[in-house]
């Protein structure tokens, strides 16, 4: 069995020359945040303003010159990684 700690560190990250980009770790942590602050409860991960809005603040401080704080694909990948499933 596969655990969060394996799933994490084999995380597939697209990667522009050195640079990995951050996208799917800020979900990650977006996500983990907004649990741990009550707000995010449930089995589902909607698109709401605060998860938009808490991704964007964690992107900002991670993030390099070339990325832009897209959350819509990695969200949606991380399913490929084993972290949830997809439901549309």
């Amino acid at each position: 069995m596969t655990t969060w700690i394996e799933r994490r560190d084999n995380l597939r990250r697209d990667k522009k020359g050195r640079h990995e980009k951050p996208h799917k770790p800020v979900v990650l942590l977006t996500v983990l945040d907004l649990v741990e602050r009550g707000e995010l409860t449930g089995n589902r991960i909607a698109f709401t303003p605060e998860l938009v809005d808490r991704y964007k603040e964690i992107f900002e401080v991670v993030a390099g010159e070339s990325d832009r704080p897209n959350i819509h694909l990695p969200l949606y990948h991380l399913s490929g990684d084993g972290f949830w499933h997809h439901v549309p």
